[in-house]
Protein backbone atom coordinates (compact mmCIF):
# COMPACT_ATOMS: atom_id res chain seq x y z
CA UNK A 1 0.00 0.00 0.00
CA UNK A 2 0.80 3.32 -0.57
CA UNK A 3 1.92 5.76 2.20
CA UNK A 4 1.64 9.07 0.74
CA UNK A 5 -1.02 11.95 1.63
CA UNK A 6 -4.16 10.78 0.09
CA UNK A 7 -3.31 7.42 1.31
CA UNK A 8 -3.05 9.06 4.53
CA UNK A 9 -6.90 10.66 4.35
CA UNK A 10 -7.97 7.36 3.65
CA UNK A 11 -6.60 5.78 6.21
CA UNK A 12 -8.14 8.22 8.76
CA UNK A 13 -11.58 8.11 6.39
CA UNK A 14 -11.21 4.43 7.74
CA UNK A 15 -10.86 5.25 11.65
CA UNK A 16 -13.80 7.61 11.12
CA UNK A 17 -16.08 4.42 9.68
CA UNK A 18 -14.68 2.15 12.22
CA UNK A 19 -15.87 4.45 14.81
CA UNK A 20 -19.28 4.26 12.88
CA UNK A 21 -19.86 0.55 12.87
CA UNK A 22 -18.79 -0.15 16.75
CA UNK A 23 -21.18 2.93 17.97
CA UNK A 24 -18.26 5.18 18.78
CA UNK A 25 -16.17 3.06 20.56
CA UNK A 26 -12.28 2.39 19.96
CA UNK A 27 -12.20 -1.26 21.05
CA UNK A 28 -14.62 -3.98 22.30
CA UNK A 29 -12.33 -5.45 24.88
CA UNK A 30 -14.18 -5.11 28.31
CA UNK A 31 -10.58 -3.07 29.78
CA UNK A 32 -10.05 -2.17 33.02
CA UNK A 33 -7.58 1.05 33.28
CA UNK A 34 -4.90 -0.34 30.85
CA UNK A 35 -1.19 1.20 31.48
CA UNK A 36 0.25 0.33 28.72
CA UNK A 37 -1.18 0.17 25.15
CA UNK A 38 0.61 -1.02 22.12
CA UNK A 39 -1.23 -0.25 18.73
CA UNK A 40 0.19 -2.37 15.71
CA UNK A 41 0.64 -1.51 12.43
CA UNK A 42 -0.56 2.23 13.86
CA UNK A 43 -0.30 4.06 10.31
CA UNK A 44 -1.35 7.21 10.61
CA UNK A 45 -1.72 6.85 14.81
CA UNK A 46 -5.05 8.32 14.88
CA UNK A 47 -6.45 5.55 16.78
CA UNK A 48 -3.50 5.97 19.40
CA UNK A 49 -4.05 9.33 19.35
CA UNK A 50 -7.57 8.71 20.66
CA UNK A 51 -6.53 6.31 23.48
CA UNK A 52 -3.97 8.33 24.65
CA UNK A 53 -6.50 11.21 24.93
CA UNK A 54 -9.25 8.26 27.03
CA UNK A 55 -6.55 6.83 28.89
CA UNK A 56 -4.22 9.78 30.26
CA UNK A 57 -2.77 7.40 32.86
CA UNK A 58 -1.78 5.00 30.19
CA UNK A 59 1.23 5.07 27.92
CA UNK A 60 0.18 4.38 24.63
CA UNK A 61 2.80 3.19 22.09
CA UNK A 62 2.12 3.35 17.82
CA UNK A 63 4.27 0.70 15.91
CA UNK A 64 4.60 0.83 12.37
CA UNK A 65 6.83 0.25 10.02
CA UNK A 66 6.41 3.99 7.70
CA UNK A 67 6.76 7.26 9.80
CA UNK A 68 3.74 8.78 8.75
CA UNK A 69 2.86 9.77 12.06
CA UNK A 70 2.75 13.46 14.03
CA UNK A 71 5.39 14.58 15.33
CA UNK A 72 3.49 16.70 18.12
CA UNK A 73 1.56 14.12 20.06
CA UNK A 74 0.12 13.99 23.81
CA UNK A 75 3.30 13.50 26.84
CA UNK A 76 1.59 9.61 27.31
CA UNK A 77 2.43 8.89 23.49
CA UNK A 78 4.91 7.64 21.14
CA UNK A 79 5.51 6.44 18.11
CA UNK A 80 8.21 3.59 17.15
CA UNK A 81 8.96 2.80 13.23
CA UNK A 82 9.62 -0.91 13.33
CA UNK A 83 8.65 -4.10 11.61
CA UNK A 84 6.18 -6.36 13.57
CA UNK A 85 6.74 -9.61 11.79
CA UNK A 86 9.74 -9.73 13.16
CA UNK A 87 10.92 -10.21 16.49
CA UNK A 88 9.24 -7.82 19.22
CA UNK A 89 11.99 -5.56 21.19
CA UNK A 90 9.48 -5.31 24.23
CA UNK A 91 9.99 -7.21 27.23
CA UNK A 92 7.41 -10.26 28.11
CA UNK A 93 4.76 -8.78 29.89
CA UNK A 94 4.99 -5.10 28.78
CA UNK A 95 1.43 -4.41 27.67
CA UNK A 96 -2.51 -4.63 29.25
CA UNK A 97 -4.07 -4.43 25.76
CA UNK A 98 -2.52 -4.88 22.01
CA UNK A 99 -4.75 -3.68 19.30
CA UNK A 100 -4.22 -4.33 15.31
CA UNK A 101 -6.70 -3.30 12.91
CA UNK A 102 -6.57 -3.93 9.12
CA UNK A 103 -3.43 -5.40 8.52
CA UNK A 104 -4.82 -8.42 6.26
CA UNK A 105 -2.18 -8.16 3.31
CA UNK A 106 0.49 -6.97 5.54
CA UNK A 107 1.08 -10.71 7.74
CA UNK A 108 2.71 -13.17 6.21
CA UNK A 109 2.74 -15.38 9.39
CA UNK A 110 -0.44 -15.04 11.25
CA UNK A 111 -0.01 -17.42 14.01
CA UNK A 112 2.98 -15.74 14.97
CA UNK A 113 1.40 -13.04 15.66
CA UNK A 114 -0.62 -13.81 17.69
CA UNK A 115 2.33 -15.82 19.59
CA UNK A 116 4.45 -12.64 19.96
CA UNK A 117 0.95 -10.86 21.46
CA UNK A 118 0.72 -13.31 23.76
CA UNK A 119 3.97 -13.23 25.17
CA UNK A 120 4.00 -9.58 25.12
CA UNK A 121 0.69 -9.20 27.18
CA UNK A 122 0.82 -9.18 30.82
CA UNK A 123 -1.25 -11.88 32.37
CA UNK A 124 -5.05 -10.93 32.05
CA UNK A 125 -4.50 -8.32 28.94
CA UNK A 126 -6.44 -7.79 25.98
CA UNK A 127 -5.31 -8.55 22.53
CA UNK A 128 -8.11 -7.26 20.19
CA UNK A 129 -8.14 -7.96 15.91
CA UNK A 130 -10.43 -6.12 13.89
CA UNK A 131 -10.34 -6.93 10.06
CA UNK A 132 -12.97 -6.70 7.57
CA UNK A 133 -14.13 -9.54 4.74
CA UNK A 134 -12.75 -8.51 1.22
CA UNK A 135 -15.71 -9.97 0.02
CA UNK A 136 -19.22 -8.74 -1.67
CA UNK A 137 -22.38 -10.02 -0.54
CA UNK A 138 -25.73 -9.21 -1.27
CA UNK A 139 -29.18 -9.58 0.92
CA UNK A 140 -31.13 -9.51 -2.77
CA UNK A 141 -29.09 -11.12 -5.39
CA UNK A 142 -28.54 -7.68 -6.56
CA UNK A 143 -24.56 -8.76 -7.06
CA UNK A 144 -24.58 -10.79 -9.81
CA UNK A 145 -21.67 -13.54 -9.68
CA UNK A 146 -20.04 -12.61 -12.61
CA UNK A 147 -20.31 -9.01 -11.98
CA UNK A 148 -17.45 -6.46 -11.93
CA UNK A 149 -17.51 -6.19 -8.44
CA UNK A 150 -17.14 -9.91 -7.72
CA UNK A 151 -14.32 -9.87 -10.51
CA UNK A 152 -13.06 -6.93 -8.70
CA UNK A 153 -12.76 -9.19 -5.27
CA UNK A 154 -11.70 -12.53 -6.28
CA UNK A 155 -8.62 -10.69 -8.32
CA UNK A 156 -7.85 -9.35 -4.84
CA UNK A 157 -8.50 -12.43 -2.91
CA UNK A 158 -6.37 -14.80 -5.36
CA UNK A 159 -3.09 -11.95 -5.61
CA UNK A 160 -3.15 -11.73 -1.46
CA UNK A 161 -3.10 -15.55 -1.36
CA UNK A 162 -0.15 -15.56 -4.26
CA UNK A 163 1.46 -12.99 -2.54
CA UNK A 164 1.49 -15.18 0.80
CA UNK A 165 -0.12 -12.18 2.42
CA UNK A 166 -3.68 -13.34 2.33
CA UNK A 167 -6.48 -10.91 3.01
CA UNK A 168 -9.46 -13.27 3.83
CA UNK A 169 -8.41 -13.87 7.07
CA UNK A 170 -11.36 -12.45 9.69
CA UNK A 171 -12.80 -16.05 9.67
CA UNK A 172 -9.70 -17.43 11.30
CA UNK A 173 -8.98 -14.94 14.46
CA UNK A 174 -10.58 -16.97 16.88
CA UNK A 175 -9.04 -20.04 16.04
CA UNK A 176 -5.35 -18.43 16.19
CA UNK A 177 -6.07 -16.97 19.38
CA UNK A 178 -7.48 -20.08 20.56
CA UNK A 179 -4.38 -22.30 19.54
CA UNK A 180 -1.91 -19.45 20.95
CA UNK A 181 -3.30 -19.85 24.60
CA UNK A 182 -5.76 -17.13 24.57
CA UNK A 183 -8.79 -17.86 26.54
CA UNK A 184 -12.25 -15.80 27.11
CA UNK A 185 -12.36 -15.81 22.71
CA UNK A 186 -15.20 -13.46 22.04
CA UNK A 187 -16.16 -12.76 18.19
CA UNK A 188 -18.69 -10.04 17.44
CA UNK A 189 -19.71 -9.25 13.49
CA UNK A 190 -20.66 -6.17 11.79
CA UNK A 191 -22.14 -5.56 8.50
CA UNK A 192 -21.03 -2.45 6.54
CA UNK A 193 -22.54 -1.47 3.21
CA UNK A 194 -20.63 -0.62 0.73
CA UNK A 195 -23.12 2.06 -0.57
CA UNK A 196 -26.04 4.14 1.16
CA UNK A 197 -27.87 1.77 -0.30
CA UNK A 198 -29.87 0.05 3.13
CA UNK A 199 -32.80 2.05 4.93
CA UNK A 200 -31.27 1.91 8.16
CA UNK A 201 -30.04 5.43 8.99
CA UNK A 202 -26.86 4.03 10.68
CA UNK A 203 -25.82 1.85 8.16
CA UNK A 204 -26.67 4.07 5.37
CA UNK A 205 -24.19 6.78 6.67
CA UNK A 206 -21.42 3.70 7.04
CA UNK A 207 -22.26 3.43 3.05
CA UNK A 208 -22.17 6.78 1.89
CA UNK A 209 -18.40 6.81 3.96
CA UNK A 210 -17.52 3.17 2.51
CA UNK A 211 -18.43 4.38 -0.69
CA UNK A 212 -16.55 7.41 -0.85
CA UNK A 213 -13.51 5.62 0.17
CA UNK A 214 -13.56 3.34 -2.25
CA UNK A 215 -13.67 5.85 -5.31
CA UNK A 216 -10.55 7.74 -3.25
CA UNK A 217 -8.76 4.10 -2.40
CA UNK A 218 -9.45 1.48 -5.62
CA UNK A 219 -5.91 2.57 -6.99
CA UNK A 220 -3.99 1.91 -3.19
CA UNK A 221 -6.33 -1.06 -3.00
CA UNK A 222 -5.45 -2.82 -6.34
CA UNK A 223 -3.44 -1.53 -8.78
CA UNK A 224 0.02 -3.34 -7.28
CA UNK A 225 -1.61 -6.46 -6.54
CA UNK A 226 -3.27 -6.84 -9.85
CA UNK A 227 -0.06 -5.50 -11.72
CA UNK A 228 3.08 -7.07 -9.86
CA UNK A 229 1.31 -10.16 -8.63
CA UNK A 230 -1.53 -10.87 -11.09
CA UNK A 231 0.34 -10.01 -14.02
CA UNK A 232 -2.27 -7.34 -15.99
CA UNK A 233 -0.95 -4.16 -17.25
CA UNK A 234 -1.50 -0.72 -15.71
CA UNK A 235 -3.96 -0.08 -18.31
CA UNK A 236 -6.18 -3.09 -17.72
CA UNK A 237 -6.19 -2.78 -14.30
CA UNK A 238 -7.01 1.15 -14.76
CA UNK A 239 -10.41 0.16 -17.08
CA UNK A 240 -11.30 -2.53 -14.03
CA UNK A 241 -11.33 0.49 -11.46
CA UNK A 242 -13.15 2.37 -13.45
CA UNK A 243 -15.94 -0.12 -14.08
CA UNK A 244 -15.73 -0.49 -10.19
CA UNK A 245 -16.31 3.06 -9.88
CA UNK A 246 -19.45 3.60 -12.10
CA UNK A 247 -21.04 0.39 -10.13
CA UNK A 248 -20.35 1.67 -6.83
CA UNK A 249 -21.79 5.20 -8.12
CA UNK A 250 -24.57 3.45 -9.89
CA UNK A 251 -25.88 2.44 -6.54
CA UNK A 252 -27.72 -0.73 -8.11
CA UNK A 253 -26.12 -3.01 -5.80
CA UNK A 254 -26.99 -4.18 -2.84
CA UNK A 255 -23.42 -5.18 -1.65
CA UNK A 256 -22.15 -5.07 1.86
CA UNK A 257 -18.86 -6.33 3.65
CA UNK A 258 -18.44 -7.56 7.17
CA UNK A 259 -16.32 -7.02 9.50
CA UNK A 260 -15.00 -8.99 12.57
CA UNK A 261 -13.65 -7.97 16.03
CA UNK A 262 -12.18 -10.88 18.35
CA UNK A 263 -10.81 -9.86 21.23
CA UNK A 264 -8.84 -12.48 23.92
CA UNK A 265 -6.92 -12.47 27.52
CA UNK A 266 -3.88 -14.08 27.72
CA UNK A 267 -5.04 -15.84 31.70
CA UNK A 268 -4.48 -14.36 34.68
CA UNK A 269 -1.69 -15.90 37.30
CA UNK A 270 -3.45 -18.11 39.63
Amino acid sequence: MPNDDKEQDRLDLTHHIWLLVLGGELYNAPLNGPRRILDLGTGTGIWALDMADKFPEAHVIGNDISPIQPQWVPPNLEFLVDDFEKDWLDKPSSFDFIHARDLSGSVTDWPRLFRQAFVRLRPGGYFEVQESAQWVWSPDGTVKDDSVTMKFVRNLDAAGKQSGRELNIYHRLSEWAKSEGFVDVTERTYIVPYTPWPKDSRLKEIGRYVSAMILDGLDAYGLRLHTQILGWSVEETQILHALVRGMVRDRSEHSYTTTTVVYARKPPLE
